[in-house]
Formats: C-alpha cells, sequence, structure tokens
C-alpha cells in the first residue's frame, strides 16, 4: 500500500472535512489534484502557488509518486483522519499534518506609503492579465473597455440590480479553470475583507448566484466560495499585511507579488487585478475621510 503523509492542511479544513465521506477525484495537474465530494472541492498538492484555503500540502517528491497512482473519478473514503482509496492502495493520512490559516482579517489601518510602493512594484509586471490588459495604474483603467468599466463601478453600488448586473460581467468571463472574471473577484474580495469596501449585498448576491446557477468552472466555483467565507491563499494575505507595515519595516511586498503574478497563466495577474482596484477604493475612502 502506498502511504503519503501531507506536510500541512488549511485549518479551513474542518468546516466541510467530515468523516465518514466519500470523495472523488475531480482533476489532475502537474502540481496536485483536485478530490470532490459532490459540493465541496479539495486541493491536495504541493504549494507552488502559495498554501490554499481549501488545500493539503505534500512535498513535490510525495507528489510525484502520488499522481501516477491516481485517475479521474477514482473513489476515496475519508475516515480515521485519512482518504484510502476504493481498492486500499493508497492512504492519505493527516496524521502529521500541520494546521495553517488561510483567514483573511480586518486590518487595523490603511498605509498610503505602503499603497504606492505596491503601485510602483506593479507597474514593473508587464505581462497583461486575462483581460489582456497591464495592470491598473495610478491613471486608472486605461486600455479596458467601457463594459468591463462600468460593470465594476456597479460593483460599488448598493443597487441589487446593478450588483448582480455586474457580477454576472465577471463571473465565468475568461478561459481556464478559474476564468479571468473570478480570479478578480477573488483578488476583490480579499480587499473587501481586509479593509470592508463594499455593500454586503455584493456578498450576498455572488453567493446567490454561484450556488443557484452553473456560471463558472467547479474550481473557480470552489475559489468564489472560500473567498466569501474570508478564506485566501496565504500569498493574498500576506501582500494585504504588508499594507500595514510602517517604512521602516522590512517589507516582503516583492515577494508576494512575484508569488502571486506567477500563478497560473493568467490568474495570479487577475487576482492582483482585483485587489489593486479595490485598494483603489480604499484609497479613495481615505482620501475623502481626511478631507
Amino acid at each position: 500500500m502506498n502511504v503519503v503523509y501531507p506536510q500541512k492542511k488549511s485549518s479551513y479544513l474542518g468546516t466541510f472535512l467530515h468523516e465518514p465521506s466519500v470523495w472523488y477525484v475531480h482533476s489532475l495537474f502537474k502540481n496536485g489534484v483536485n478530490l470532490s465530494n459532490g459540493t465541496d472541492l479539495l486541493f491536495i498538492g504541493t504549494d507552488k502557488n502559495g498554501e490554499l484555503p481549501f488545500a493539503v500540502h505534500l512535498s513535490q517528491f510525495q507528489l510525484q509518486n502520488l499522481i501516477p497512482k491516481l485517475r479521474l473519478n477514482q473513489a476515496f473514503t475519508f475516515q480515521q483522519n485519512e482518504w484510502f482509496s476504493e481498492d486500499q492502495t493508497i492512504r492519505i493520512s493527516l496524521d502529521f499534518a500541520i494546521d495553517f490559516c488561510s483567514t483573511g482579517t480586518v486590518q487595523p489601518f490603511f498605509s498610503s506609503k505602503r499603497f504606492t510602493e505596491l503601485m510602483g512594484k506593479a507597474t514593473l509586471l508587464t505581462a497583461f492579465n486575462g483581460f489582456e490588459c497591464p495592470l491598473p495604474d495610478t491613471k486608472g483603467l486605461t486600455g479596458y473597455n467601457q463594459t468591463f468599466i462600468h460593470a465594476f463601478k456597479q460593483l460599488q453600488t448598493n443597487e441589487e440590480k446593478e450588483i448582480e448586473s455586474g457580477l454576472r460581467y465577471f463571473i465565468g468571463r475568461g478561459k481556464g479553470e478559474t476564468p479571468s472574471g473570478d480570479d478578480l473577484l477573488v483578488g476583490l474580495l480579499s480587499v473587501d475583507t481586509a479593509y470592508p469596501i463594499l455593500s454586503t449585498k455584493v456578498r450576498r448576491m455572488l453567493m446567490k448566484l454561484i450556488m443557484n446557477e452553473n456560471l463558472t468552472t467547479d474550481i473557480s466555483n470552489a475559489y468564489l466560495k472560500v473567498a466569501l467565507s474570508h478564506q485566501f491563499s496565504t500569498s493574498i494575505n500576506g501582500l494585504l499585511k504588508e499594507l500595514t507595515k510602517n517604512k521602516t519595516t522590512t517589507s516582503e511586498m516583492g515577494h508576494f507579488l512575484t508569488a502571486l503574478s506567477k500563478t497560473g497563466h493568467t490568474s495570479g495577474l487577475d487576482t492582483l487585478t482585483g485587489m489593486i482596484l479595490g485598494l483603489f477604493i480604499k484609497e479613495k475612502q481615505v482620501s475623502e475621510e481626511e478631507k
């Protein structure tokens, strides 16, 4: 029997990981596997893209030995703190996995100087996001089409019809397992967790749409679902925490920006797009408060 002992797991798993439960191999990638119980998604793989909110992380060596033994729709039962395959040839045990926290938190203050630093470093990322545009800069949404700009403005209102229209523009928009519009929304929600910037109606409407309609991929749906519960990758949470540091503190902003920008084909850049747009809203709020 092949036994795998992952190194760490998100503490958020406790909200949906129950015993006994049956899981199936939903999708396979170079850096991991997604299991599904029909409602929730679980990622088992490396932390190449940071520690993820619905993930169990193992080493590259462990992964290389595990992936060839898996197949799509393969059944696993979770019981006694481990998954075991239907034919009893594979066990994935959480006995030695250390918990990490993926919960985003409300930040105590917003540093305009740190935000200026962030924007300066972001302009060095010349790759385009999934909307075929550079990251937003201090000049605004240069290069973005008017429909995009209008939809983003709709998300800043308090009107349910406007919010719904804006969300429908972004949900599922783009290619891949996590379309660009969804990644943008995850980034925007991360800022809304740190510095509440949106109407609470945005989260309620988004939950209603993804739970009642089939608007995007299963994987993207999982990211949106956990984002609505204030759960994000450690790269996202780390970058937001950088904005609260004073100028004398050593900055890891460049590290987190680079880590995010290299996530997926454009996923990280799409997430950064949403984060920067959210921070624009926060900066505007701060400026108005100081007048």
